[in-house]
């Protein structure tokens, strides 16, 4: 077996393959995860308008310590298009989403050939007669469902994570937008120095 100075335990390509040989216990019912999977909507019909204060704002003192930033420029024009296009971006994936989620809901007791059938001849009978009989797959499609079956569920409650993260990341470039907005309606010239 050749070493590795990367990994100083490595596979032995030669070595037989352990296989855990347990069938799942199909009398016990797969793991329930659709809890997992939510009805993902979006919140917002129109974007909450840059001219009023975000939510929540309000009662922060004044520092005596100012960022040295130098000068920015925030083009709202720009960040509001950008959030549109995220929006609609969002409301065709929930559309997507909500597709795959019915399509996974309604074909899970069949998709994987757990109830197939094939229609073979009757040996014993002199006419052709064709009979229904179970497909030798049902068993292996069986055990494959049952394990894939939480697997999707668990899959589709991620895909709704990260949608959910996407309206979040929307909802915090909107409140930048608006404090931006809120500061700069409070941003005024200094008082002209007293004359002497």
């Amino acid at each position: 077996m050749a070493t590795s100075m990367y990994d100083p335990n490595p596979i032995d390509p030669n070595a037989p393959v352990e296989e855990d040989e347990t069938p799942p216990d199909l009398s016990i019912p797969p793991t329930d995860y659709s809890y997992l999977v939510p009805n993902v909507t979006v919140q917002w019909d129109a974007l909450p308008s840059f001219n009023t204060d975000p939510p929540g704002s309000g009662g922060g003192g004044v520092s005596d310590t100012m960022a040295d930033s130098g000068p920015f420029r925030v083009v709202l024009g720009s960040l509001r298009t950008m959030e549109e296009n995220m929006m609609s971006h969002i409301r065709s994936t929930i559309s997507e989403f909500d597709a795959l989620k019915a399509l996974a809901s309604t074909g899970q007791d069949t998709i994987y050939g757990q109830n197939d059938t094939d229609w073979i001849k009757d040996p014993t009978y002199y006419a052709t007669q064709v009979i229904e009989t179970p497909s030798p797959i049902q068993g292996m499609a069986r055990m494959f469902a049952h394990e894939m079956i939480p697997a999707q569920q668990r899959a589709l409650g991620q895909i709704a994570n990260v949608i959910e993260l996407l309206g979040e990341y929307v909802g915090a470039v909107n409140r930048t937008g608006q404090t931006y907005g809120q500061i700069d309606r409070a941003a005024k010239f200094p008082e002209p120095p007293p004359l002497s």
